[in-house]
């Protein structure tokens, strides 16, 4: 199969899943990876391993939409990182001693 076909395939298998992953209220992340999954050398062998190696263009501009948000990400995960870590020691250590008085 033509590589600007598989290319095709691919872009359309997102667009499907993230709208199925949207109607059961899943991020569409859920969707593009189910979908990717699906179409891969896992199950349908639709896309091989060397296809796959022939998207890294398709990769670069992922990550470069990625990281045009980065601006607005990297605080929130880093809010994240602080919270867990600072409260999630604490909160083992209430929880290990009620479970030890049960």
């Amino acid at each position: 199969m033509n590589l600007l076909i598989k290319t095709a395939i691919v872009l359309l298998t997102g667009i499907i899943g993230g709208k199925a992953a949207k109607r059961l209220q899943l991020p569409n992340v859920t969707g593009y990876l189910a979908g990717g999954l699906l179409i891969g050398p896992s199950f349908i062998h639709l896309i091989s391993d060397i296809d796959i190696m022939s998207f890294t263009i398709i990769n670069e501009v992922a990550l470069a939409a990625i990281a045009e948000i980065a601006d607005t990400l990297i605080p929130v995960v880093l809010g994240g990182v602080f919270v867990y870590e600072v409260f999630g020691p604490v909160l083992a250590k209430i929880a290990l001693d009620r479970a030890g008085e049960i």
